[in-house]
């Protein structure tokens, strides 16, 4: 597979990292564990018989969240 990795930690539990963020889900990767790189760090899931078909970016979000956020970056352009 393109774009993946596969780190085991302590043995029991492995973890797939995938980069490609347009790949798609297919049956092998039910029940496992994925962290899905969104540009800044990895997002864990595991992935359930529902996520089958679609694309793994749906999954990790790339941009905050939060009316917080959108204001303070107005408020610092207004000062300028």
């Amino acid at each position: 597979m393109a774009f993946t990795k596969l780190i085991s930690l302590k043995d029991t539990s492995k973890i797939i990292l995938i980069y490609s963020r347009s790949s798609i889900i297919t049956p092998f990767f039910l029940g496992k564990r994925i962290a899905i790189y969104n540009g800044n760090k990895f997002v864990s899931i595991i992935v359930r018989p529902l996520m089958v078909g679609s694309k793994f970016g749906e999954f990790a979000i790339t941009k905050k969240l939060g009316s917080r956020i959108h204001k303070e970056g107005r408020l610092s352009k207004k000062k300028k």
